[in-house]
């Protein structure tokens, strides 16, 4: 495992977690914490999984790829338009309410972690083939950047996710 010193916070929940705790540690990821309530873990893993989905489109909607650290610094518009348009989704994911977590808190953490893995571009191919079960989970009706960013970047056949979340 890898992760930068100033990387956002590795989670762990269960059972098992002090031990996974411990066996991150070892192999060099400091900072590990235990979350106890499961609904810490489901907005950890929404906030994960929003970045996930943002990242991979912006670092390869350009006619090169750029690193990730390079969307917040040229497109950080498009990122929070981006966003802006997956929040509903975003909410529901976490199940959360607009209160319990700030859209300037989300956008935050984005930045932490890109920060974490500033030279990082995330896998098209591996994106693609994670599609449903990653942008598909924030596909809504009305998401015209969204759709728009599948197509140009996956192809037009790639945003059956949202014929499917219509349903």
């Amino acid at each position: 495992p890898i992760a930068a010193a100033d990387a956002p916070p590795t989670y762990v929940s269960g059972k098992y977690a002090s031990l996974v705790k411990k066996y991150l540690q070892r192999d060099g990821i400091r900072n590990v914490e235990i979350l106890a309530d499961p609904n810490q873990v489901r907005i950890k893993a929404a906030q994960k999984m929003l970045w996930a989905s943002c990242m991979w489109l912006l670092c390869h909607a350009q006619t090169l790829p750029i690193k990730v650290m390079q969307v917040h610094e040229d497109h950080e518009l498009q990122l929070e338009a981006l966003v802006r348009e997956l929040w509903p989704s975003f909410l529901r994911i976490a199940d959360m309410k607009e209160e319990e977590s700030t859209f300037r808190d989300a956008m935050q953490y984005l930045v932490d972690y890109s920060n974490s893995i500033p030279d990082a571009i995330p896998s098209v191919r591996l994106a693609i083939a994670e599609l449903s079960d990653r942008n598909g989970l924030f596909a809504a009706p009305g998401q015209e950047l969204h759709r728009q960013l599948i197509e140009q970047v996956a192809g037009v056949e790639a945003s059956g996710i949202f014929e499917q979340a219509e349903i």
